[in-house]
């Protein structure tokens, strides 16, 4: 179930994207730091399809729980995304 910023239809929209272009900002500015990661929690997929398309996130991590209710990690490639 995702979680959403604000609102429903275009105020989602636009907070999405707003938050979009600023973390593209920061990935930008900070690609040369060899020590820099940021971290994002987020449920929406679709934000994390735009952060794709960016071409300077390659990768996320999904948090889900198997049969036992334990949490699993897994790295996976935006580019797999649709």
């Amino acid at each position: 179930m995702p979680t959403y910023i604000a609102g429903f239809g275009q105020q989602r929209i636009h907070i999405t994207s707003t938050i979009y272009h600023c973390m593209i900002s920061i990935v930008q500015s900070r690609s040369e730091q060899r020590n820099f990661q940021l971290i994002i929690i987020t449920h929406d997929e679709d934000f994390i399809e735009l952060l794709g398309r960016s071409e300077t996130v390659e990768h996320f991590y999904k948090v889900s729980k198997d049969n036992n209710a334990h949490s699993k990690i897994t790295k996976l490639c935006i580019s797999k995304l649709n």
